[in-house]
């Protein structure tokens, strides 16, 4: 068996060792390539290529393979079989793409998980929700990219909403601070609002208009806003 290794690879690419891969080098960039003996060793291969790295498509270039080791081979993993070289560019094009989303995607739920772990930690050791909000806050800008953390929470003797008098980081733009402080926001009213009603995140684009603190976030430099529940 001859094994040859690029960068980690975007795609795993098992070949019958009879064919000829010369002329496959711009097609095989980037691949983990393995050279088998199709009718001894094609679902093995599939097999290992698999539970060394599940999120890695694995394809099979063999034009001779019948119609049963092709499905002995999907059965053990193979994302595709591939029975000529215009075949294989077009899977390992997908593959490569499909990659790219799985790892997104796997980032993603992996850092989403690990805020909130955080959050959850926050809110357990601290003593009342107004004692977690910093550290909530700093997590959020910290995974998440955010420049600037501001939180609004329910008015205790009405439907309101308010600020916390929470920011992240302190010290931030003083006018822009001040007009959070004053902001109130009924349910469904503005960003805020629309986020407390519907549960789901909502952003705000510079220019886009229809934001009531439009004017004051232009001024302090922000160009983007997103406002979720926590």
């Amino acid at each position: 068996m001859n094994t040859r290794h690029h960068r980690p690879a975007d795609v795993r690419v098992v070949v019958d060792r009879r064919q000829d891969v010369t002329g496959l080098e711009p097609v095989l960039r980037g691949t983990e390539l393995e050279l088998v003996p199709v009718d001894g060793e094609l679902v093995s291969a599939v097999e290992r290529l698999r539970a060394r790295s599940p999120a890695t498509p694995v394809v099979v270039f063999a034009p001779g393979v019948d119609a049963d080791l092709a499905i002995r081979a999907f059965r053990a993993g193979a994302a595709e079989v591939a029975r000529s070289a215009d075949e294989l560019a077009t899977f390992v094009r997908a593959g490569v793409r499909e990659r790219l989303r799985t790892e997104g995607r796997l980032a993603l739920e992996t850092e989403s998980n690990l805020l909130l772990q955080e959050v959850a930690s926050a809110a357990n050791d601290a003593g009342s929700v107004e004692e977690a909000l910093p550290r909530v806050l700093a997590a959020a800008c910290r995974s998440l990219g955010f420049t600037y953390a501001h939180c609004f929470v329910r008015e205790d003797d009405g439907p309101e909403l308010v600020s916390a008098g929470v920011f992240h980081p302190e010290g931030a733009d003083p006018e822009f601070t001040r007009v959070c402080l004053e902001s109130r926001f009924a349910l469904g009213d503005g960003l805020v609002g629309r986020v407390a009603t519907s549960g789901r995140p909502h952003w705000w684009i510079r220019g886009s208009g229809g934001h009531r603190r439009s004017a004051a976030m232009e001024a302090a430099g922000l160009a983007t806003t997103v406002a979720t529940p926590v």
